[in-house]
Order: structure tokens, then C-alpha cells, then sequence
């Protein structure tokens, strides 16, 4: 084996995100968080989806929330690799940004519930009001006919006795 693949081979083995790093596709070099979303992705924290893009808009599931904690947890218990300042800083910054999302898509929620409340009542109106309307109508019908009905009688008398 010649020295260059010996060196390569032992770099893979010590950095395996060398060999798995892969551009992220849905996030630019020029966002704030590209940094950070990438550290994740190597620590292993988060992963990419089939077609390497992070999709940073989408909810944490509750399988993500354990991927994440099992990462955590391995690197807790073995002794060699503590958490580090910037691995806090890095979960400290998703918390945020994730916050941020919760947060909005929380208010989203309440502001659609508020809308289907105010509309079911609206609902509730106009189903009273349409009531009212044809009760209203049935009547005009019955009030018409014998309006057409007396119209018809005084005629008649009015022929009868001139």
C-alpha cells in the first residue's frame, strides 16, 4: 500500500465526514445558520434528505427529537468527546431557530382556530337567518293566494251585481 492511500484511508477513518460531507442543497453559503446547520449535519445531530437538501422549514418530529438525543447521549457517555463550547452554541442556535418556528406555525394555528370559531358562528347566523327568510316567504305565498283568491271573489261579484 503506498504512502498517499495509507495517509487517505487513516484520515477517513479518523474524520468520517470527510468522506460523507455533501453540499447542502436548500441552504446558501450566504445564510446565517449555514455554519451551524452543517455542524449539526456532521456531528450527526440532524441528517439530510435523499436529495441532500436539510428542508430548515420543516417540523421536528418526534423521531428527529430522538435521533438527536441519541447523539447527544453517545457522545455524553463516552468519556473522550465531552460536549464543547461551540457544540452549545450550535444547540443553543437550532433551539432558537426552532423556537422561532414553533412559535409562528403556533400562532398560525391559533389564528386559524379563532377564524373557524368565528366562522361556524357566521354559519350558525346565516342557517337562522335562511330560516327566517323562508318561513317569511311561505307566508307571502299563503297571503298571495288569498289575496289572488279575494281579487278573484270581488270580481265576480262585481259581475254578478253591477
Amino acid at each position: 500500500m503506498k504512502v498517499h492511500q495509507f495517509v487517505s484511508l487513516i484520515l477517513l477513518l479518523v474524520y468520517p465526514s470527510l468522506l460523507i460531507a455533501q453540499p447542502i442543497q436548500d441552504i446558501s453559503s450566504d445564510d446565517p445558520h449555514h455554519s451551524i446547520i452543517k455542524q449539526a449535519i456532521n456531528n450527526g445531530y440532524l441528517s439530510l434528505y435523499n436529495d441532500n437538501s436539510f428542508k430548515p422549514n420543516t417540523p421536528l418530529s418526534r423521531r428527529d427529537a430522538v435521533m438527536i438525543i441519541h447523539e447527544l447521549d453517545k457522545k455524553l457517555s463516552n468519556n473522550v468527546n465531552h460536549l464543547k463550547a461551540n457544540d452549545f452554541q450550535e444547540l443553543t442556535a437550532l433551539s432558537k431557530s426552532f423556537k422561532q418556528l414553533y412559535n409562528s406555525t403556533n400562532n398560525s394555528l391559533i389564528s386559524v382556530q379563532n377564524d373557524n370559531k368565528m366562522l361556524r358562528y357566521e354559519h350558525k347566523l346565516l342557517l337562522h337567518q335562511i330560516t327566517a327568510l323562508q318561513q317569511s316567504q311561505n307566508k307571502y305565498k299563503k297571503e298571495r293566494k288569498l289575496l289572488f283568491g279575494l281579487i278573484a271573489f270581488s270580481t265576480l261579484i262585481g259581475f254578478l251585481y253591477p
